[in-house]
């Protein structure tokens, strides 16, 4: 599944603010402020592991993994950081098979 790429600055040294959610995905809500956190990925890949055997390249789970890590490279976010939303309510995968091709989406439980 093709995401977007993120629309913040290349350079981890010009960042200043946490890639968001809303940012990298089509979230909407609280959900889209929220900073994306090395918990929440770990989460995600959990969530894929579960559904799919393996973590997809490419999917959700990578791109989470990937932007946290960036977050936490620029010291914007915590190792062991999770939002509230992931943290407290944890998170789902859904495979949904659209004209013959199979989309997995995140959403919480």
């Amino acid at each position: 599944m093709s995401q977007g790429q993120p629309r913040r600055p290349r350079s981890e040294e010009a960042q200043t603010d946490p890639i968001k959610y809303g940012d990298v995905f089509p979230a909407s809500g609280d959900l889209s402020g929220k900073p994306i956190a090395p918990l929440d990925a770990s989460m995600m890949q959990a969530a894929e592991n579960i559904v799919l055997g393996h973590t997809q390249k490419g999917g959700l789970a990578a791109v989470m993994q990937s932007v946290a890590a960036r977050n936490e490279r620029a010291g914007l976010v915590g190792h062991k950081t999770a939002t509230d939303v992931a943290g407290e309510e944890g998170v789902t995968l859904e495979e949904t098979n659209l004209s013959g091709q199979r989309v997995f989406s995140s959403q919480n439980p």
